[in-house]
């Protein structure tokens, strides 16, 4: 229910399969937040990470940022990730993956790492949790990047309320 009212469409997959396992999106009342699971793909490093509590209200380089910078405990993930250390996290670029489309055909969504996930995820299609791919500069001539067809949020709120199969977090 978040999720539609946010111009979100969210679906959720039956109980016992993997990515519904793993998915730890929620819903704060009190803060009237969505806190996303999202999984991060690095396809130059063949790594990928999960972050359990990302509030929508973040900006996702600074998000990604966690990943690349010099912390306590991040060192090994640091070293894996290097090539996009040093790239510099205002060089990578940010897909997500389209839902719903072939699979011998995949399309993303190029996704602006200055704006908060909230604005980002509005207009697309998410099931369970945002999976995010980050290229490094050059790379994403390898991506079929589909045009965001609806771009006027009317339309995207129109689109997702005429949508049955529409989830709701809790």
């Amino acid at each position: 229910m978040q999720a539609r009212q946010r111009g979100i469409k969210y679906d959720l997959l039956p109980p016992g399969m993997q990515r519904q396992k793993l998915n730890s999106s929620r819903f704060d009342k009190r803060s009237r937040t969505i806190f996303w699971h999202v999984h991060w793909q690095f396809p130059a490093a063949n790594e990928s990470v999960h972050d359990q509590r990302v509030s929508e209200q973040m900006p996702l380089t600074q998000v990604l940022q966690q990943h690349t910078s010099l912390a306590p405990g991040n060192s090994l993930r640091r070293h894996a990730l290097r090539a996009y250390v040093e790239a510099g996290v205002q060089n990578l670029q940010i897909l997500m993956k389209r839902e719903h489309c072939p699979a011998n055909k995949p399309e993303y969504h190029r996704i602006d790492g200055n704006r908060f996930l909230r604005q980002e995820l509005s207009g697309k299609s998410v099931i369970e949790y945002p999976v995010l791919t980050v290229l490094l500069p050059g790379e994403d001539s390898k991506y079929n990047v589909a045009a965001d067809v609806l771009a006027n949020p009317a339309d995207v709120k129109a689109a997702v309320q005429t949508d049955a199969g529409v989830g709701a977090l809790q």
